[in-house]
């Protein structure tokens, strides 16, 4: 059975010579490098897992990861902001996008 991951989606973000990062709460099950994010009909690689120190207004520390993405285009980056502002939870899966 594939396990799906749920992600709660809260910055995007860009990091010269790296490319782009997503920050969020990891809300169910496991992330891996590899897996793909899913924005609307959009399916993007996860690259890296990677912890962020991120504190609230009060200076205690939040449970964020950051995903550094493979590579990205504009549309997607603007799927990725609009899910950002909204805090949408996001779907992960171990699963490649189908290719028609």
């Amino acid at each position: 059975m594939m396990e799906l991951i749920q992600f709660r989606m809260r910055e995007i973000f860009h990091i010269t010579g790296r490319g782009w990062a997503v920050a969020g709460e990891v809300e169910a099950g496991i992330l891996r490098p590899g897996d793909y994010i899913s924005v609307g009909e959009e399916r993007m690689q996860i690259a890296s897992v990677e912890a962020i120190l991120k504190l609230d207004d009060d200076g205690r520390p939040l449970p964020w990861v950051g995903l550094m993405l493979g590579p990205c285009d504009d549309a997607q980056v603007r799927r990725l902001r609009d899910a950002a502002k909204t805090g949408e939870v996001l779907t992960i899966t171990a699963e490649p996008p189908v290719t028609p």
